[in-house]
């Protein structure tokens, strides 16, 4: 049973982490915080890494695929209004995400042209994850920008 990460934990940023507990959800919102499962917290290895093989993608107007996931590492969805509580929510969360992943960008890049010229598998990987993950920013930056503004 793989368990939750923080995205803090996911990076590396152990002491930012603030999900060792879970906490309460504000009344009336159905959500379940879970606890991080961190190796910094609970001893045991536990990450979560999505799989979009392995993950259900609904049709557009249906269920929208929530930034988080259960305990186990399944997905959770949310069915309502993009303006609803939790779906607000959700998107803070998804900015919050694209932040972690820009600042793990901006930490890996000097590691990257450190290892210029460099052939062993892990410095290729390295180079091929950062190109990635620049391209996913990027994806995301371009899409978010192509959404009508929801009313604050």
């Amino acid at each position: 049973m793989t368990s939750y990460r923080s995205a803090a934990c996911g990076l590396g940023r152990h002491p930012e982490c603030r999900h060792a507990t879970p906490r309460q959800a504000p009344p009336g919102v159905p959500v379940t915080y879970e606890a991080c499962g961190c190796v910094c917290h609970t001893g045991v290895e536990g990450v979560w890494i999505y799989d979009r093989d392995q993950t259900a993608i609904p049709a557009a107007g249906e269920l929208r695929l929530l930034p988080w996931t259960t305990g186990s590492g399944k997905p959770c969805y949310l069915s309502g209004t993009p303006d609803s509580l939790l779906s607000r929510y959700a998107d803070e969360l998804e900015e919050a995400q694209l932040e972690d992943g820009h600042r793990a960008l901006k930490r890996i890049l000097p590691l990257v042209a450190r290892q210029t010229g460099a052939d062993d598998e892990t410095a290729r990987a390295t180079r091929k994850a950062a190109v990635a993950l620049s391209n996913v920013i990027r994806v995301a930056d371009s899409r978010g920008a192509r959404l009508p503004e929801a009313d604050q």
